[in-house]
């Protein structure tokens, strides 16, 4: 069979070496290593979009534990030290959960982008920018017991030119999909069509920490931004609720 014949396979990466000659499925090799390698494999085909619900989870506490619930004072050094050690961990999870979440992009693209078109498993990609934008929240809770304002100030900054943009992006791309799909089974509505509008509803919060201090121009543009964002989320939650 020709090459033109046997078509592109779907898993093959971008550039890949098409000519290049492949294994039989019968060809012999070695079982444990072919059996770890395929199970990578595997897993980074078919890697879960929500799996950065985890920093989104992990930072949410990091910042409840900032502010000490419940205002005990003799907690405070106890919830202090939690805070941080959970804002820690939710930054590690950020780093380690971000490789596979892009390089299946990069090896499997074809299975994202299918993901990402799909009603069911499409919503869950607006945790990458809903986990980048909590991140933000949790450098601007626990950051100040590590470092000087400016610093703070600077790595929310950097965080919300990185999750923003996403987060505004997947709102309106996942809405617009919902609403050029020819037919939609009423099964596949689900709760996860509430992380777009979540990740569009968390920006404001994430402003708030740039205000002081700028000009009543950079304020004003800060402020209208975030009622903007407040109304953003209500095309994909109308969707929703109708």
């Amino acid at each position: 069979m020709t090459r033109g014949e046997e078509g592109v396979r779907e898993d093959a990466p971008l550039g890949a070496n098409l000519d290049a000659p492949t294994e039989s499925p019968n060809a012999p090799v070695d079982g444990s290593a072919a059996t770890v390698e395929g199970i990578r494999q595997i897993w980074l085909r078919d890697y879960n979009p929500g799996w950065f619900g985890a920093v989104m989870g992990t930072g949410a506490v990091a910042i409840a534990a900032s502010i000490n619930p419940g205002h005990v004072i003799s907690w405070a050094p106890a919830a202090r030290t939690f805070g941080q050690v959970m804002a820690v961990i939710t930054a590690v999870l950020a780093v380690v959960l971000i490789i596979p979440y892009l390089a299946r992009f990069v090896r499997y693209g074809r299975a994202a982008l299918t993901d990402l078109l799909d009603p069911l498993r499409g919503a869950q990609f607006a945790t990458l920018p809903a986990g980048i934008l909590v991140l933000a929240l949790t450098a601007s809770a626990i950051g100040p017991t590590w470092w000087s304002t400016g610093t703070v100030r600077d790595l929310v900054a950097g965080l919300d030119w990185l999750g923003i943009p996403l987060a505004f992006a997947m709102s309106i791309m996942f809405s617009y999909l919902l609403f050029v799909r020819a037919q939609m089974d009423p099964g596949a509505i689900t709760g996860r069509w509430y992380i777009p509008p979540v990740a569009a509803i968390v920006v404001p919060l994430v402003l708030i920490p740039l205000m002081p201090g700028d000009s009543p121009t950079v304020y004003r543009t800060l402020v209208l931004t975030s009622y903007g964002f407040w109304g953003t989320p209500r095309v994909p939650v109308g969707e929703l609720t109708i």
